[in-house]
């Protein structure tokens, strides 16, 4: 015959899940809608939870802040649509008046680790929305598609925007544009490998005296 009586041990761990149950900590999500004025979101989160044997959605939270990185001076920002994925963390403490004053306030609430105290960090991706490839040289910003980007490496600063590249070293800078080249360096500057810079010289030339005048329509 089964013991169905249950030890201390036994309702100490149930009561101890059931708590756990109740706190956030951190979870990925996905943007249901972003506020740009108020830098306020709606996000679904992105794991389900077990209710009375049941998987269901978490409700989607509201008022949410959402993290971009920079200081009091300066933002790295950048556009959010409707399906971007991120984590979110989830406050110790209630953060209501802090959201709105800042600085080291007393919490309004005493709750503790609480879905209503979420920040929202875009960026991470699950498979489904991961670069293919991420690029893996230097630091910069690109589109998904790879046709606009900004590196910048150890040796040099890259600008692309579709085929149209401006590349900046240490000792040059090369605009390349449908198929033309300009190339700026201590040595003058070069159209498609003619010095056009201010030695360039054309010989065989009659000086008249005359004015040229201004070019045509």
């Amino acid at each position: 015959m089964v013991d169905r009586h249950l030890n201390i041990s036994d309702m100490l761990e149930m009561s101890f899940k059931r708590g756990m149950a109740k706190i956030y900590t951190s979870l990925p999500a996905t943007l249901i809608a972003f506020d740009p004025g108020t830098q306020r979101a709606q996000i679904q989160l992105g794991v389900k939870r077990r209710q009375k044997g049941v998987w269901k959605d978490i409700s989607v939270l509201v008022d949410v802040p959402v993290v971009f990185p920079g200081s009091q001076s300066w933002a790295f920002f950048y556009a959010l649509s409707k399906g971007d994925e991120g984590w979110v963390h989830f406050s110790q403490r209630c953060i209501d008046d802090w959201l709105s004053a800042g600085g080291s306030v007393q919490p309004s609430s005493l709750r503790m680790f609480d879905a209503t105290d979420a920040m929202f960090q875009p960026g991470l991706r699950s498979a489904a929305t991961a670069f293919a490839p991420m690029p893996s040289a230097g630091a910069g910003l690109a589109n998904k598609a790879g046709t606009v980007s900004i590196t910048a490496t150890d040796d040099a600063i890259d600008l692309k925007v579709g085929s149209t590249t401006i590349v900046s070293t240490a000792s040059d800078v090369t605009l390349t544009v449908g198929g033309q080249t300009l190339v700026l360096s201590a040595a003058g500057l070069f159209h498609n490998g003619v010095n056009i810079g201010a030695t360039h010289i054309h010989t065989g030339v009659q000086a008249g005296n005359g004015t040229s005048g201004p070019p045509a329509a």
